[in-house]
């Protein structure tokens, strides 16, 4: 009898489907970047949202932070009645509601744009308050709505590597960087490359460097998608694996809210809700993976880690690991 109802609900759940995306859920403005696409959706993104899942607030899901968006835009003579634009600024960038949406809205992408309009005074001073060691490629700037002094500090950078490939050790900065045409390398890159090669004699160091500990890998969706680094983020765990080293990969364990709020300005402007996510991610984390330590690829997202876990939970910074190897003579 089981057999006989599985058999009859697959084509089922397929024609509903079909039925929810061609037809009932279709929207007229034609266009699926619209965010007026928004007002016709069920909002099958809200429970795939970190920010929104992590705060409880309505005002920030997806559908209701491109609501905003649009009102914004459709009646700009009305956008002082409507108050500081704050949860346009409440998104980490991770992209799971695109992943959800039937019309399969860049929402992140629309939401970041707008940021540069630099319309929230809190994101204004914030940008005012970063200092040239905390943002030295200018991507915080940037994020945070204040062009000018993303432009300065990017240009700054690339003269200061004109002719050369310049290291990065901060993954989202790469992305930014290379929109600006500039040409970097991401430091710790080369340490998932060595996921293709199993006879690297660094993967003896490394095994002894992570071994004892249970670790799973943290690397957020937006780094992943935007630098094409999932296939090389399973070849590195398989290899590690195969090496003795107990990894796991945090978007295999948690298929849900998988950002920690701390890889790009979101902590600045919601340190409290970037706490708590941190905080959840790692429950989560260690209740599907048995995992006791972190192996971050991000160095924000590190930093926040150890501000919320402290000194409970050992987490290591790819690019200070790959560093490590260098500096070692392990690698070149």
């Amino acid at each position: 009898m089981r057999s006989i109802r599985k058999i009859v609900s697959t084509p089922v759940k397929w024609a509903s489907r079909e039925l929810l995306h061609r037809t009932l859920l279709r929207f007229p403005g034609g266009d699926s970047d619209d965010p007026v696409a928004c007002a016709f959706c069920p909002e099958m993104c809200r429970f795939s949202c970190p920010t929104a899942v992590t705060s409880g607030n309505d005002a920030v899901t997806p559908a209701a932070k491109m609501g905003l968006l649009h009102a914004r835009r459709e009646w700009p003579e009305q956008a002082e009645k409507l108050g500081e634009p704050w949860p346009i600024y409440d998104c980490t960038g991770c992209g799971r509601c695109t992943e959800y949406c039937v019309y399969g809205v860049s929402v992140a992408d629309q939401l970041f744009e707008a940021r540069s309009e630099g319309h929230w005074t809190r994101a204004r001073q914030a940008a005012a308050m970063l200092s040239d060691a905390e943002d030295p490629w200018g991507d915080l700037a940037a994020e945070l709505g204040c062009s000018s002094d993303s432009e300065k500090r990017t240009r700054s950078w690339v003269d200061r590597n004109s002719g050369s490939v310049g290291e990065v050790d901060e993954p989202r900065a790469v992305f930014h960087l290379g929109m600006a045409g500039a040409s970097v390398a991401l430091s710790s890159q080369p340490l998932l490359l060595m996921g293709a090669h199993a006879d690297h004699p660094a993967w003896a160091l490394l095994a002894n460097r992570l071994a004892g500990r249970r670790w799973v890998v943290y690397e957020s969706v937006w780094l992943a998608r935007r630098l094409g680094r999932f296939e090389q983020l399973r070849q590195f765990v398989s290899q590690a694996r195969s090496k003795g080293i107990e990894l796991s990969l945090s978007t295999e364990k948690l298929p849900d809210v998988q950002d920690c709020g701390g890889e790009g300005a979101y902590s600045r402007l919601f340190p409290e809700i970037a706490r708590r996510m941190a905080g959840e991610w790692w429950d989560r984390a260690r209740e599907r993976s048995s995992a006791d330590a972190i192996l971050s690829m991000s160095p924000r997202a590190a930093v926040l880690f150890r501000r919320v876990l402290g000194d409970s939970v050992r987490i290591v910074d790819a690019s200070e690991l790959w560093r490590e190897l260098t500096k070692g003579g392990w690698v070149s």
